[in-house]
């Protein structure tokens, strides 16, 4: 009897302990507590320790989370230029109003670029960190067959500036008249001018004679006085006495501030242009790889970090998913419940993703950062 009643004792004392924990709890974790863990764990006589609410739960669950993962492979850089700020900032829409509304805007907004020849690349040491990409940058590496003290290769860059005036566009990036990849009038190309200087393309100094007089031509006799091309000094590239590079200068059809998805077109269109025009070019001209297109502002750098910010996301993807499945197989012991936690995982993210493209977003700066940060979050819940 004495043992009965300390039996008693002590399931009552458990009791008076859970009602004590129970009163403690708030409403949302009592009605876990109580009524949904009682609703998935509720297995009726008739079949035979079959959970319906927990199997209900189990497939629509299951079911929506792989629909909005299927949704979220569809996500896309942004079409338009990402917006930072609420709708109603002041900041939202300002670069719009100054494009389109101001009276300088029409002709102000436009892209202006150079296009670059005799730069073969970049040489980065070995003590570059692309953690650090600031520091130990590298030297440029110039193409050793540029060489426009050759008449064949004079005369192939003053084609490549007429046909520069007249590549065709033809995507949604190219808006101003008359559509072409830039402004025909607006090429400024030190060539031309240095051949009108000579007395006519044939004229052109060759050979030896060519640096000096076109150093002359730029900077004068120095006395003091700038040449007649001073104008055109940033566009030719003395290095160490030698002509390395030279480049034009334009004014894109492109706007500026363009999603990377426009801005990328018009630089495939650059791109495409440079490869036709270097495939017949004469090798002292250089090559296709060592004409660079590019653009005053970082429109086209800024496009290649959306690009590579969206291939990000599912490189972390890559990395995250199975280095979070290993871990949870050694904590917990049990790879079945590692699978469904990996599982789990998998779903959250994706129904996240999904959720934004069914809500008509891109996966943009912020939906890229946020879509690696919140697998780490889902991990943490889910464990």
């Amino acid at each position: 009897k004495k043992k009965k009643a300390e039996a008693t004792a002590t399931k009552q004392a458990a009791v008076d302990d859970d009602a004590a924990a129970l009163a403690r709890l708030g409403r949302s974790e009592r009605f876990f507590h109580v009524h949904y863990s009682r609703w998935i764990t509720w297995s009726p006589p008739s079949l035979k320790g079959a959970k319906p609410v927990a199997l209900f739960l189990a497939i629509s669950l299951s079911g929506a989370g792989g629909l909005l993962s299927w949704r979220a492979t569809r996500l896309e850089a942004p079409a338009e230029q990402e917006v930072f700020f609420p709708s109603d900032h002041m900041f939202t829409g300002l670069g719009d109003l100054m494009r389109d509304q101001f009276l300088t805007g029409s002709e102000d907004q436009y892209e202006r670029g150079k296009l670059y020849v005799g730069l073969a690349g970049l040489h980065q040491p070995p003590e570059y960190t692309r953690w650090k990409p600031d520091k130990n940058r590298g030297a440029a590496v110039w193409d050793d067959q540029f060489d426009l003290s050759v008449p064949a290769a004079q005369l192939a860059f003053l084609g490549m500036c007429e046909e520069l005036r007249t590549a065709p566009c033809g995507v949604r990036g190219c808006t101003k008249p008359p559509l072409t990849l830039v402004v025909p009038d607006t090429v400024e190309c030190f060539m031309e001018s240095f051949a009108n200087h000579s007395g006519g393309a044939s004229l052109l100094p060759k050979g030896d004679a060519f640096a000096p007089a076109l150093q002359r031509w730029l900077d004068g006799d120095g006395d003091g006085v700038p040449g007649d091309g001073a104008q055109y000094r940033r566009d030719v590239g003395f290095v160490d006495g030698r002509l390395r590079y030279a480049r034009v200068s334009y004014e894109l059809t492109m706007l500026r501030s363009q999603p990377s998805a426009v801005v990328a077109e018009v630089h495939g269109k650059f791109v495409e242009f440079v490869e036709d025009f270097f495939e017949d070019a004469p090798k002292e001209l250089g090559t296709a790889a060592s004409a660079w297109p590019t653009t005053d502002s970082p429109a086209f750098v800024w496009m290649v970090t959306q690009q590579r910010l969206v291939s990000g996301v599912y490189q972390g993807f890559a990395i995250c998913f199975p280095v979070a499945f290993g871990v949870l197989v050694v904590a917990t012991g049990n790879f079945r419940v590692a699978l469904f936690a990996i599982l789990s995982i998998a779903l959250v993210v994706g129904s996240l993703l999904g959720t934004c493209e069914l809500s008509g977003w891109s996966l943009g700066t912020g939906e890229s950062i946020a879509g690696t940060i919140v697998i780490g979050l889902a991990v943490d819940y889910t464990v």
